[in-house]
Order: C-alpha cells, then structure tokens, then sequence
C-alpha cells in the first residue's frame, strides 16, 4: 500500500510539472474570439435586450459550433459605427486568422470573447462598454459587471468600477449585432496599475491542482509511516 502511495504522489508530481512546462509553451497573449453567424435570421438578433433575454441568447450561442475562432493579440475592441462592411472591415486591427477575410456581412452575428485577464496590481478597476449597436456584456470571475444595448431601454450598468486582486481573473466579453449598423467600445482604466490579457490560464493555475494533490499524497504517505 506504501509502495503503491510513493508511485501515486511520484506520479502527480510529474503530472504538475508537465502542466507548467506546457502551461509555459502554451501560454499566449490575447483573448480567443469565437464568432458566429445568425443562422436563420434574426433568431438571436434584433431582441428587445433584458437581463432574461440576453441569458437566454448567450446560452443559445454557447451550443452553437462557432464560424470560426481567432487569437485577437490586440484586445482593444475599439469598433466605430459604420454601414454597410464586412465582419473583417467590423474588426480591423483586431481581426486575425480568418476574421482577416471574412466577407460575411457585418449583420446578424455574434462573437464571444473568452480568456483571462492579468492585473498589475490589486486596487480599483473601472470597466465600460460606452458604445455599443447591438448589444454586449461583460463578465469578469463568473458574474456580469457591465452591459449595455443600443436599444431605448439600454442594459446597464455601462460602466463599473471593481476592486480587483492582482493576478489572474477570467474574462468574457460577448456581442450580438442584428441588422444595419454595427459598433462596440470597450475601455477599461485604473490609477492603480494595468490590465493585459491571455487567452489561457497561467501556468502556475494549471499546476496548481496537480501540484496540490501530489503533497496531499506525499502527506498520507509521512502519516503512514510514522
């Protein structure tokens, strides 16, 4: 049982440090875009946008198979209003891989934008979506902090301000635009310190479960033995 224990905790040990030696290769500044297309016109476009609604459209995006995805290395989400353009005009210096020569209209889409962001410093973070046609929300950690809709009875809150721990907090940046003219804006600024982006965890994150397995092991085994 001891001998088995020993090969278990060697085992993980191994485990955790593969994770870091590829959490270190795979590790890559941007933010994973994936986008989709309306497929049967305006089936999650062109809604009156509510709390409800729009948990309802992000879940029916989520079990859709995405047009494609591309690593956006710029994250600057900085999209004037303009029509009629492309979904690679939409993008501009954003756009990357296939969203470089994408033709497909600039209406009835959606894209999402998932990864991680990396704080300098823990303190006060304010993040906004200013301008938006359709819709967008932001999600940091699991719960949505900013949202706004171009609509009468826009979303909100456009913009808020969190206290954020320095180091890595998940990110979600989604949109939906229907018909005619497409934008978005989002900013983010602090006093306090800076604000990168990484379209994969850490790879002290992708250790982390491994490495703390392997001393519980190694725990059981000093237990045993005494």
């Amino acid at each position: 049982m001891r001998a088995q224990t020993r090969q278990i905790a060697a085992f993980l040990g191994m485990c955790a440090a593969l994770c870091l030696s590829a959490g270190a290769q795979a590790n890559v500044q941007g933010l994973s875009i994936r986008v989709y297309y309306d497929p049967a016109p305006p089936s999650f476009s062109n809604i009156i946008p509510t709390n409800a609604s729009v948990d309802a459209t992000q879940s029916y995006i989520a079990g859709l198979t995405p047009a494609y995805t591309f690593l956006d290395t710029n994250a600057g989400f900085n999209f004037p209003a303009a029509f009629p353009r492309t979904i690679a005009n939409f993008f501009g210096a954003d756009a990357a891989g296939a969203a470089l020569t994408d033709t497909h209209s600039a209406t009835y889409f959606a894209f999402d934008a998932v990864g991680f962001i990396q704080v300098s410093a823990s303190g006060s973070y304010t993040f906004a979506i200013p301008v938006v046609d359709d819709y967008a929300r932001l999600t940091i950690d699991g719960t949505v902090v900013v949202q706004n809709a171009v609509f009468a009875n826009a979303l909100s809150p456009a913009s808020a301000t969190l206290f954020l721990t320095a180091g890595e907090h998940s990110f979600d940046l989604f949109y939906v635009q229907g018909s005619f003219g497409s934008s978005l804006q989002y900013t983010v600024t602090s006093s306090i310190g800076t604000v990168s982006y990484d379209s994969v965890p850490e790879p002290a994150s992708l250790a982390l479960f491994g490495i703390g397995v392997s001393a519980l092991c190694a725990a059981r085994r000093r237990h045993r033995c005494n």
